[in-house]
């Protein structure tokens, strides 16, 4: 009697892809005219970018931009803006910025004017490859 084969079964394959993982970059530029750069790599569509423990003045930010990276499939995705106020004599506390796939808020601690920002993907980067069964 013969015995079985035996059949190494390989996970990482497009039919049967690992969990995906997001490397989130943000680039700050400030009113100094110096770069920040805070880099994040996580399994969930929402990570804290910035923290309190960060140090980053919430009234230095002139601009910035950031890119995330979908590392299982590497689709990016890309989003700039500027963040100076319009009305100097406003005091702004909070910011949201958005486009139809990243979605992004900036918080001000008003004890120490520290900001924190949260982002989210919003994008469906599915990369699961669907196949039907064949017809028997």
């Amino acid at each position: 009697m013969t015995s079985p084969i035996n059949i190494k079964t390989d996970n990482n394959r497009y039919f049967n892809p690992q969990n995906n993982e997001y490397l989130f970059k943000i680039i700050l530029n400030l009113k100094n005219d110096t770069k920040k750069e805070i880099v994040k790599l996580t399994s969930t569509k929402y990570v804290k970018l910035i923290k309190n423990s960060d140090l980053v003045n919430y009234n230095e930010i002139k601009d910035f931009k950031i890119i995330i990276q979908n590392i299982s499939n590497m689709i990016s995705y890309n989003f700039e803006s500027t963040f100076l106020n319009l009305d100097e004599d406003e005091e702004e506390n909070f910011k949201t910025f958005r486009n139809s796939e990243i979605y992004l808020e900036f918080s001000k601690n008003i004890n120490n004017n520290y900001t924190e920002c949260n982002c989210y993907l919003n994008a469906n980067d599915s990369n699961r490859i669907f196949v039907t069964p064949p017809n028997y």
